[in-house]
């Protein structure tokens, strides 16, 4: 099966590093203060974890992207265009709902945490948490987004007008990562209650709205965790992204173009927090009781510089891994196939391992019962601690991961979401192997946009790379 396998590599990097980052979220200390100032050899880690686990928009990011890509090679292939928005549209409702039932039952501190750590249900619990904003929902809504956008653009040959649509879309995402504030505001303004990134409240939310529907849509746009103002932004650079990809030939400019629009969003961020954004705040950076540091911990909604620098990093490292596979010359190709295997499986399972990171209470109990070792309480643990947890949950999903894969994936969400589109008569598949899995992970066929050296060509570079360092040392002696 031919594949990017580049952004199949990245969500399941994605996916691994979630899980990783929940093991640590759920139990460190010091996310249960906040305090930077407690830190010593610990806060480059707090640093790398306050980055990484605000990364909502790279798995946005790459889903609006392979989204983008496959419609619009259905599109070239002769397919109706309508048609695809139509089945697009259906998947991005049907992913809505399972990101719904996620939020309700399996998110990480609803009703099966509860349970887990006070061993009562609390079903009031489940009903607030309908009312939430998290990553598939705003994957779903992408993909409803970038199928709304492919059928207006693919008349006329819009698709291939690349630098017009980036412009545009480009334009769009800092519209929207600029407005969301005042969108945050208004929402705050109509309901008489904070909801921008600076609360750290918990659930119920928005109790003076009684109305189901519009509480629901308040916060899908101007509430917490991942409002679509700005979380819409990283699936506009993802439709980019995909437009480019699909292009009969992938300019490599397009790399060069796309660093340096991530340099310019991480810099304007940085000089946005500085000018604009810190003046929020009423003490400086590791001051003693200083507000800055909660809200760089705790911080639910991103605020607009940290989207800007964010989304930067985001497309660089989504950029750079595309770059070094499939624009790659020297990639040997069979090599990478077998050695990126192991992330590529989960991305497989990607949907599926973020619907089950709530598992993560079963070695939370067991791990308790190891003298001097806490974890059923939040925020019991050392780095080292937190560490301990992380590693075992990752190997605790690797071997979940591993079992389904020998059973061909029978019973994810993956298997019932293609169960899904069979009923309603999206796509046939094969009842063996229902999503295509070893099409994916293990004969997958990836598609290169350079043609790679030969095994001669690589070996001679390596030599004459050799030969070059062998003289530089005999010049120095």
């Amino acid at each position: 099966m031919k594949r990017i396998t580049s952004l199949d590599f990245a969500r399941g990097l994605a996916v691994l590093g979630m899980t990783v980052f929940h093991g640590f979220f759920n139990s460190w200390e010091f996310f249960g203060t906040g305090d930077l100032s407690s830190l010593t050899w610990e806060l480059p880690f707090a640093f790398i974890f306050f980055i990484l686990g605000h990364w909502r928009g790279f798995f946005i990011m790459i889903s609006a992207a392979v989204h983008t890509y496959v419609m619009v090679k259905k599109f070239k292939d002769g397919q109706n265009r309508l048609n695809i928005m139509l089945k697009n549209l259906f998947a991005g409702l049907m992913l809505w709902g399972i990101g719904t039932l996620y939020n309700a039952i399996f998110n990480t501190f609803g009703i099966i945490d509860v349970w887990h750590r006070s061993g009562s249900w609390n079903w009031a619990i489940a009903a607030d948490f309908v009312f939430f904003v998290e990553a598939l929902q705003d994957i779903a809504f992408s993909i409803i987004i970038a199928s709304v956008i492919f059928f207006l653009i693919s008349r006329k040959d819009g698709m291939k007008k690349l630098l017009r649509n980036s412009i545009i879309f480009g334009c769009m995402a800092l519209i929207i990562i600029f407005t969301a504030p005042f969108v945050q505001q208004g929402v705050n303004s109509s309901i008489g209650l904070s909801v921008d990134f600076r609360t750290n409240a918990g659930p119920p939310y928005l109790d003076p709205i009684t109305n189901p529907f519009a509480r629901y849509w308040l916060i899908f746009f101007g509430g917490r965790e991942a409002p679509i103002f700005p979380m819409l932004a990283s699936a506009l650079v993802g439709v980019i992204i995909g437009m480019w990809l699909a292009q009969d030939n992938p300019s490599k400019k397009f790399l060069k173009i796309g660093y340096w629009v991530a340099l310019g969003l991480f810099v304007i961020g940085g000089l946005w927090f500085v000018l604009v954004d810190s003046k929020l705040f009423t003490v400086s950076l590791f001051g003693n009781g200083n507000d800055i540091d909660g809200v760089l911990v705790f911080q639910h909604v991103h605020p607009t510089w940290f989207m800007l620098a964010n989304t930067g990093l985001e497309l660089a490292a989504l950029l750079f891994i595309i770059q070094k596979v499939e624009f790659n010359k020297k990639l040997r190709v069979e090599k990478w196939v077998r050695r990126s295997r192991f992330i590529r499986r989960w991305g497989v399972m990607a949907l599926s391992v973020y619907m089950l990171q709530i598992l993560i209470f079963i070695p939370e109990k067991v791990l308790t019962f190891i003298p001097g070792l806490e974890y059923v309480a939040r925020y019991q643990a050392t780095f080292l601690g937190a560490l301990f947890l992380a590693f075992v949950f990752a190997l605790f999903m690797e071997g979940l991961i591993r079992l389904w894969d020998l059973a061909r994936y029978i019973g994810t969400f993956e298997w019932m979401f293609a169960y899904i589109n069979l009923a309603v008569g999206r796509r046939k598949i094969d009842h063996k192997d229902p999503i295509r899995s070893r099409g994916i992970v293990y004969n997958v066929e990836p598609i290169m946009f350079v043609e790679p050296y030969s095994d001669a060509e690589l070996t001679k570079f390596k030599e004459e790379k050799k030969a070059k360092k062998q003289a530089k040392k005999e010049a120095k002696k």
